[in-house]
């Protein structure tokens, strides 16, 4: 397992159960909810950052594939993505 910090509102990569640590939350908080496919992360949805617990890429998902999430702050684009493996 690797950590992965991605921007808050940036589209990254990472692999089945890395380890997600986003970068640049803004004080008042991100809410990260359910885009358009399957949810790509362990736990939720939806994830309430800042948050303490661990937040990782689901393990079973298949690989070289992207999912999206919405990040709720983000206000030039909601919609993010993870390519998968």
């Amino acid at each position: 397992m690797a950590t992965v910090k991605p921007d808050i509102c940036s589209n990254f990569s990472g692999n089945p159960g890395d380890i997600v640590q986003w970068q640049n939350i803004p004080t008042t908080g991100c809410k990260i909810s359910l885009g358009t496919t399957t949810w790509p992360f362990n736990p939720g949805p939806p994830i309430n950052l800042p948050t303490t617990s661990t937040i990782t890429i689901k393990t079973g998902l298949p690989t070289a594939t992207t999912y999206n999430f919405n990040a709720e702050c983000c206000l030039n684009e909601v919609i993010k993505t993870v390519r998968v493996g």
